[in-house]
């Protein structure tokens, strides 16, 4: 990343935070800096932090991009990344093979087929940035919300006047996919062919 950042003239800074108090400290430290944008790698620390990421990046005014759609229904401006829910379907059909007597040894490892670009239009307000109309077009979906609660802690102020969102669950979102695949594993098994 550094490599291509140089070719383009750009530098990249990495600040690594595992705690509440790190990312708090590493936004607090970008203002000065005047950063142009912000890269939330994957990975466990951030994950269970989406809503604090979120509400940081608008209060510091930000642009920040995230790893999965999950951040932007969070409020995160936007996220690229492989579709979570598309990893899950594959690892029920793989589930369904291994259930019907396929060794795991001898079937191929996948990576990640399908990816999703998602922007958030609401935040992208609360940042006062117009989002052109041909990246628009090359996302796989817009999300529109970031709670009231989140925009007032970012910003200061309601919503921008945009309708009220309800507030981001990440474990009734987990739950639902993870139901959702269940009962849906069913019909992948009997749609595999018989061994």
């Amino acid at each position: 990343m550094r490599a291509a950042a140089a070719a383009l003239g750009r530098q990249v800074e990495v600040f690594p935070a595992d705690t509440n108090l790190a990312i708090d400290a590493n936004f607090a430290s970008l203002a000065p800096k005047r950063v142009d944008a912000l890269l939330v790698s994957p990975g466990s620390p951030f994950g269970q932090r989406r809503a604090q990421l979120a509400t940081l990046a608008v209060r510091y005014r930000v642009p920040t991009i995230y790893p999965e759609r999950l951040y932007a229904e969070a409020g995160g401006l936007m996220t690229y990344g492989s579709s979570v829910l598309d990893m899950y379907f594959q690892a029920g059909i793989y589930t369904g093979r291994i259930l019907k007597g396929e060794n795991p040894a001898d079937m191929p490892v996948l990576q990640a087929a399908k990816f999703e670009f998602v922007i958030n239009l609401h935040t992208a307000k609360l940042l006062d940035l117009e989002v052109p109309a041909t990246l628009l077009a090359r996302s796989s979906n817009v999300a529109t919300g970031m709670s009231n609660e989140l925009a007032k802690a970012a910003t200061g102020r309601e919503s921008a006047g945009l309708e009220s969102y309800p507030r981001y669950d990440t474990a009734a979102a987990e739950a639902w996919i993870v139901t959702a695949l269940l009962n849906r594993l069913p019909r992948f098994i009997s749609a595999l062919p018989r061994l």
